[in-house]
């Protein structure tokens, strides 16, 4: 049984009694327990938090909580406890409740459960999205993600710490260093949409084109995102997966599950060189156009790994 069933039925027997039940114990200082039929992520506080309560429309934080025992746990250690509730019940987001379940997992295992306040804030964030309209498309981050596996398998080159460094509206899709790539996904690098202020300025900016098409033989975004859990240095980098989760809350669940997609290249462009335009006027500011980048020559595989100096 998986951890997500395994929680999900235990929350359906659970009694409502105002008594804590352990659910999954995760490491020696934390664990899932349900209280009243609410999921509870609670870690020992090991951090000396203190005593405070943040509560969300979905959360609800309670740090230094002074929990005594557990009703099915004997051998309990009674102490100060980090407490997360997930107010709403799961059936009515079944992806953002286990999105919750995997960041704590995240949270266990990637950071051994400490700066707890930090990571309520970073599932604050995410939790923003949660019943919001899914209006983005899967293509954008098709093309993100593809990039990322792309650079490992041909280059060895990890690209997950670098993606989103702002977050979610970050001005750039990477900030390597003191350079900058942007990635645009298309069907062909002779039709990109692009904001020129966005990758025409100061900055040492690049754009990459992942060439994309719908294709049933290809792979759905879920699949890619489990290729790119499979490489270990990817699947420890907690940003990482904090970002991704945020990302997902923003898709449609039956695209990001079934759509197939295959990349078939991807090209990348210095914008020094790309720009159409020497000079703007003044008067004219946040223009948007596409672009053919066929006459252009992309930067080669074997300059790339040189070019980000990693």
């Amino acid at each position: 049984m998986s951890l997500l069933n395994k929680i999900t039925d235990a929350i359906n027997d659970a009694p409502i009694d105002n008594k804590l039940y352990l659910i999954e114990k995760c490491s020696d200082s934390a664990g899932f327990f349900v209280n009243n039929k609410k999921l509870i992520y609670m870690v020992k506080n090991n951090d000396s938090v203190v005593k405070n309560s943040l509560e969300t429309e979905y959360l609800h934080l309670r740090s230094n909580a002074n929990i005594l025992s557990v009703e099915n746990l004997q051998n309990f250690d009674s102490g100060f406890y980090n407490l997360i509730e997930y107010k709403i019940s799961f059936n009515e987001n079944i992806s953002a409740f286990e999105s919750f379940i995997n960041l704590c997992l995240a949270h266990i295992e990637l950071m051994d459960s400490k700066n707890f306040v930090e990571f309520f804030n970073s599932l604050v964030d995410l939790f923003q999205n949660v019943g919001k309209e899914k209006k983005q498309n899967i293509l954008g981050l098709f093309g993100e993600l593809s990039l990322i596996y792309y650079f490992y398998t041909k280059f060895s080159i990890n690209l997950s710490s670098y993606w989103h460094t702002s977050g979610t509206y970050s001005k750039y899709d990477f900030s390597v260093k003191n350079k900058n790539i942007e990635v645009k996904t298309s069907n062909s690098v002779n039709n990109v949409l692009i904001k020129h202020s966005q990758l025409f300025n100061s900055d040492s900016n690049y754009l990459a084109i992942s060439i994309v098409e719908n294709n049933n033989s290809g792979i759905s975004l879920k699949e890619l995102e489990e290729k790119l859990k499979d490489i270990d240095i990817i699947a420890s980098d907690f940003n990482f997966i904090v970002n991704l989760e945020k990302e997902k809350s923003r898709l449609n669940t039956a695209d990001y599950s079934n759509k197939k997609l295959k990349l078939l290249d991807i090209n990348i462009y210095d914008c020094n060189i790309i720009n159409p335009f020497n000079t703007l006027p003044e008067n004219i500011s946040d223009i948007e156009y596409r672009i053919d980048l066929l006459s252009y020559n992309k930067i080669k595989n074997e300059d790339i790994k040189h070019l980000l100096n990693l």
